[in-house]
């Protein structure tokens, strides 16, 4: 079995030399060295995405940039909760690589266990975050967090779903399922840092062979209140027509 490694939060932040006075600003070298340390620290720390989700919540970390190279890091842990054994704390401390902390997210009502993971959901080719919140029979709710300047993570709202994407016009898809045979695409725009619903999309099986695929479906636009959608055809939108295979859907 791999050889797991803790490391408390707090033991990011190193100590200067004792010998040093109170307000004595350390050295160039010193700071050298210290800045190693606290990289050689989080390095240690295993990636998220590579700790078997069958183990008990583990504290790990995410890489935000780098390509290739050690970036902007994100240290999840799991802090203990007292008194509600349903639910969990979800602790994000976004650190550099001097090991300064940055900034700290808290989700303070998770029920169930995920870790959370990054992807661009926004299209500005920085990694959000996505903290899971809670797994229904089939889809997972997240709390989103947008990167924005600086590095800062802004919460922009929650999406549920099985799959995420940004369709290049500033609208955000959440697709999920509503049964073993009906499905679901939800639209949001992203405007001022926040999820805004934008349309919804419901479609239905209408048969089903005996290899349990479908040979019909049905395609019903339940809302659009963004305007820039109100005259797109939802119903063959990539997001919608990529849950069920052929024939094309009957539209309502």
């Amino acid at each position: 079995m791999m050889k797991r490694v803790v490391v408390p939060i707090t033991a990011l932040m190193i100590v200067g030399a004792c010998s040093r006075g109170a307000n004595e600003a350390p050295g160039a070298a010193e700071e050298a060295v210290r800045a190693q340390a606290a990289l050689e620290r989080i390095m240690a720390m295993e990636i998220c995405g590579d700790v078997p989700s069958d183990e008990a919540p583990f504290d790990c970390r995410l890489e935000a940039e780098g390509e290739g190279k050690p970036g902007r890091q994100l240290i999840v842990s799991f802090p203990p909760r007292e008194g509600d054994g349903s639910s969990r704390v979800v602790r994000i401390e976004i650190a550099d690589l001097s090991g300064e902390s940055l900034q700290v997210i808290e989700e303070e009502d998770v029920s169930g266990f995920g870790y959370p993971n990054l992807q661009d959901i926004d299209g500005d080719a920085a990694l959000d975050l996505f903290v899971p919140l809670y797994t229904g029979n089939v889809n997972t709710t997240y709390a989103v967090y947008l990167q924005r300047g600086g590095g800062n993570y802004v919460r922009a709202g929650e999406l549920s779903g099985l799959d995420f994407s940004y369709r290049g016009d500033g609208i955000v898809t959440a697709s999920g399922r509503s049964s073993a045979a009906s499905w679901g695409v939800e639209y949001f725009r992203v405007a001022s840092d926040a999820f805004v619903p934008a349309a919804a999309v419901y479609v239905e099986a209408t048969g089903v062979d005996e290899n349990n695929t479908v040979t019909g479906s049905k395609c019903t636009i339940e809302s659009v209140t963004d305007p820039a959608l109100a005259t797109a055809d939802l119903c063959k939108d990539e997001a919608v027509s990529s849950i069920y295979a052929l024939p094309e859907p009957a539209i309502e």
